[in-house]
């Protein structure tokens, strides 16, 4: 009995045309859809990945309009500006002669970036922090005095009232 099920299994399994493995396409479909469903949350790091993913299976225009997306919202100006004219030009090789979609949005998007790449390039680097230096070993403790110095007035200082406890000379402002 185990040897006939067995048989039947094998013949499931190797039964002509019949594909268990998922094509590039339909993981290309799959990885288009997490991309959206992560972008709409915001995670567009995470929609990045997918989008690249499903990008490198199926070359496809609107995937890398999609990379472009996301690089923008990343704050990746200068990668978002070569993927926004990527589309542009795989569109157009890819559908010759035909409209390309959402031409005018990519065509401000491209503008803007160009401004923001420019901006980029002209701002000083920014230094690098200062290194924390180590605190340097104590011989002895340090012992705080258990009240403030008494600290005397002089003419033109008003940080204090005059006549105030701590002062050690009145002075007559009238």
């Amino acid at each position: 009995m185990k040897a006939v099920c067995l048989f039947l299994l094998l013949v499931v399994l190797c039964a002509p045309g019949r594909s268990w493995a998922e094509t590039p396409k339909e993981r290309a479909k799959a990885l288009f859809h997490e991309g959206i469903a992560q972008y709409k949350k915001g995670r567009h790091e995470a929609a990045l990945k997918a989008f690249q993913g499903a990008l490198n299976l199926v070359p496809h225009p609107p995937l890398v309009l999609n990379v472009a997306q996301c690089l923008r919202k990343l704050g990746r100006p200068r990668q978002a500006l070569v993927h926004y004219r990527l589309y542009l030009t795989a569109w157009k090789s890819t559908y010759p002669g035909k409209p390309v979609p959402y031409r005018k949005e990519v065509d401000a998007r491209i503008r803007e970036l160009e401004v923001a790449v420019k901006q980029q390039e002209a701002a000083p680097p920014r230094p690098a922090p200062a290194p924390v230096p180590a605190p340097a070993p104590a011989s002895k403790p340090v012992q705080r005095p258990s009240s403030p110095p008494a600290k005397a007035a002089t003419p033109g200082d008003r940080s204090e009232p005059v006549g105030s406890p701590g002062d050690r000379l009145s002075l007559d402002l009238d």
